[in-house]
């Protein structure tokens, strides 16, 4: 059994994309061990700002005998010589076996293939085909990657396995941390390609531990709680090669700032972690990472203080400035940016936003404000430095706290998981969201399954789980309807963007109910009708409860033994009840005119009543009498009576 290790060593990886290559390179090697019926028993990956890395111990290439058919004993010379020059065989290798009473040709190969050949001739492919969000050339080279390739180490059972790729032949040689220690090492095996790195100030593996361990040592020791934040760990992990983590204090005359501008200006700008103090509140206090191998952090702590001061110092500026001017003075110049090309500008938007919110919601003053300062902070200086605050600002700057905390709110929900927001900023949420996805929609945007750009996809889901959420009554179809109104500026035909419109958004329902609940159940119940979601959502519920019963079943038998009958026919007429001439045809339709719809439990009880009438009727009487007008009106009670059925469930999508 053999081991392997293998680095690429390169200028500095983008840190959010390294643990995602690592495991696709991984994974890569795994799928040639699997072509090769190459057996393992350990794996090891590590990756970090200049470097990734692979281990695999009690590498073994199993002997594995395989049969290929070839061409059958009839054919003619051409197909059997481009059969033999293909595989490199002759007439005597080839064994003649029996199928299915036809005779063929069969060879028998092994992958007698050793562990260095396989590994010579599939590294480079793996290397070539790999992935990555953009690559780059660089000098003359003929090959890519994310940054230039500067070396490649393969060992195979401590000995130099000399991979190609481009310029690079594979060695033995790794680097040190690079500044501190960019001299080459000689690495023999795993352990010691670890043991070496650590003495030349690289950490190859665990660092997201270690800066983990070191936050909470720091966070118990000044009695601080920390703001978690998993996606910065990740990237700060891909930053350093030798991670230390250190306290920072937070000038007093910053603290004044909203809390959410200034944890931005931390984590995004310098990728600094933030404290509470023990009682909730924001802490004055910053951790963040150090990748020098030194003893005495003193100057590297004032120097991320001075350069957080210079940044804060910035947004102490802009945010103070915003403070001198009132919301409603940002609504005209809102006339100067650009919603969509075709839709007009974002002042428009928002006067649209304000008449949906006041069809929603007709006496709710603080949301109709709400409603029309909503996009106002797009013009601020806070929202212009930082975009991420869009809706945030508004609770420091708009005329009082309710309607602030409506704007700051009806973004939300931006994902599955998000959560739905309190019920006056749900209400300007879907404004918000219908406007757009029924502009967009109309303005010919269009979502694939897997591009959705302007998030029409998201708006829809958003809408839906509001509703859902909050139980509101609210007709989708009349929203829609209104919505499409009020863009008298675009030319679109408004019947078939309705239903367009109606029929994505009843997509997306579908997919929402169909993740608790069956695609038969759902589909039995949404037809194309946005009225009244709510009670939809209650009748696929209450449907599933009867679903699998017998009485269902026999409805189900009953509906298709209808539309065999009716499959294809015209519309129906008038039903004579003067020309029945048996009892089964009165039964039938007394037991029509006696129906009465309600909840979908009572409906099926009702619908239930009705099966043995009909089975009575389909097994007595002949539907296509020789007397025209006897079939006819026969015809029609058959097709009234599947009518009533459609009206209560979906009952075609069953057949």
């Amino acid at each position: 059994m053999s081991s392997l290790l293998f680095e690429l060593y390169s200028e500095e990886i983008p840190a959010l994309m390294q643990e995602r290559a690592l495991s696709n390179l991984l994974n890569a090697f795994k799928q040639v061990c699997n072509k090769y019926n190459i057996t393992f028993k350990e794996e090891e990956g590590a990756v970090g700002p200049c470097r990734m890395s692979l281990y695999f111990n009690g590498l073994e290439v199993e002997l594995v005998e395989t049969k290929l058919r070839g061409p059958s004993l009839d054919s003619g010379p051409e197909i059997l010589n481009r059969f033999y020059s293909k595989h490199h065989v002759k007439a005597n290798d080839l064994t003649i076996e029996e199928e299915r009473g036809k005779k063929y040709y069969y060879l028998s190969k092994k992958n007698d293939s050793s562990l260095e050949d396989i590994l010579l001739s599939e590294i480079p492919k793996i290397l070539s085909s790999f992935s990555w969000p953009k690559s780059m050339r660089w000098g003359d080279y003929q090959i890519s990657w994310i940054r230039p390739l500067k070396n490649i180490l393969c060992l195979l059972d401590g000995k130099v396995l000399p991979v190609k790729y481009g310029h690079l032949t594979a060695n033995n040689l790794t680097f040190g941390h690079k500044f501190f220690a960019p001299e080459s090492l000689k690495i023999t095996s795993w352990d010691d390609y670890q043991v070496q790195l650590l003495k030349k100030h690289v950490i190859i593996s665990n660092r997201k531990d270690l800066i983990k361990r070191q936050l909470t040592e720091i966070c118990q020791k000044n009695e601080l709680v920390l703001n978690e934040d998993e996606k910065l760990i990740e990237e700060i992990s891909g930053l350093t090669e030798y991670a230390t983590m250190l306290l920072g204090e937070i000038a007093p005359e910053f603290m004044s700032l909203p809390s959410e501008l200034l944890t931005l200006c931390l984590r995004v700008h310098q990728r600094y972690f933030t404290c509470q103090n023990l009682d909730g509140s924001l802490a004055n206090k910053f951790i963040f990472a150090s990748n020098l191998p030194i003893k005495d952090f003193t100057e590297v702590i004032e120097g991320n203080k001075r350069v957080l001061a210079a940044r804060l110092s910035d947004a102490l500026y802009f945010y103070n400035r915003d403070l001198k001017e009132d919301l409603e003075s940002k609504f005209t110049d809102l006339s100067n940016v650009v919603f969509h090309l075709k839709l007009g500008n974002m002042q428009e938007k928002v006067l649209r936003i304000e008449k949906i919110s006041k069809f929603l919601r007709p006496l709710d003053k603080d949301l109709h404000l709400a409603a029309r300062l909503c996009k106002c902070d797009l013009l601020t200086e806070a929202v212009k430095e930082f975009p991420e605050l869009q809706g945030v600002m508004s609770k420091y700057y708009a005329p009082n706290t309710q309607v602030g905390e409506i704007i700051a709110a009806h973004y939300s929900p931006k994902g599955a998981n998000d959560k739905i927001p309190e019920l006056q900023a749900s209400i300007l949420s879907i404004a918000d969201k219908i406007d757009t996805l029924v502009g967009l929609l109309i303005a010919g945007e269009k979502v694939t399954s897997s591009k959705d750009p302007y998030g029409i996809r998201r708006n829809a889901i958003s809408i839906l789980r509001i509703i859902l959420e909050h139980n509101l009554e609210v007709n989708l179809k009349e929203l829609i309807q209104f919505t499409l109104d009020l863009y008298d500026n675009v030319e679109f035909n408004k019947f078939e963007a309705l239903d367009s419109i109606q029929n994505f958004i009843l997509d997306k329902f579908d997919s929402l109910l169909e993740q608790k609940h069956s695609s038969q159940i759902v589909r039995l119940v949404i037809k194309n009708d946005l009225s009244n979601v709510i009670s939809l959502r209650n009748q696929v519920a209450e449907l599933e409860a009867i679903y699998q019963t017998e009485d269902f079943a026999s409805i189900v038998a009953a509906y298709k033994r209808l539309y065999n009958i009716t499959d294809k026919k015209a519309e129906s007429g008038k039903i004579d009840a003067q020309i029945f001439e048996t009892e089964y045809e009165r039964e039938l339709y007394m037991g029509l005119l006696n129906v009465k719809l309600s909840t979908m439990q009572a409906s099926i009880d009702e619908l239930l009543k009705l099966v043995p009438q009909i089975n009575n009727l389909l097994d007595n009487v002949l539907i296509n009498d020789q007397d025209k007008r006897l079939a006819q009106n026969r015809i029609n009670l058959v097709m009234q009576t599947q009518s009533l059925f459609d009206k209560v469930l979906h009952f075609k999508s069953l057949i």
